[in-house]
């Protein structure tokens, strides 16, 4: 949770980042341009900007830790039951 709430605007930096360079328009709710300098001023002039997309990448970590570590337990489980079985 914690790393995710501190690397959520460097996501949303390069995401802005990607856009600019892939459109090559400013958009007028976003920064001029694509340049760190403009990103930065938009971030500072809406500093919640900087964590749009916190809630569902709240979600989804605990979500996809939870179905690794099932699929960790049930891959053990199964290796064991295989393993007393022979």
């Amino acid at each position: 949770g914690l790393a995710a709430f501190v690397t959520c605007p460097i996501d949303v930096i390069k995401t802005l980042r990607q856009k600019h360079q892939t459109e090559g328009v400013a958009l007028s709710a976003g920064p001029k341009s694509g340049s760190y300098k403009d990103i930065f001023e938009y971030l500072l002039a809406k500093p919640i900007a900087g964590f749009s997309g916190l809630g569902p990448r709240l979600l989804r970590i605990p979500l996809g830790m939870a179905t690794m570590m099932s699929g960790i337990e049930t891959c053990k489980w199964a290796f064991e039951w295989r393993r007393q079985r022979q």
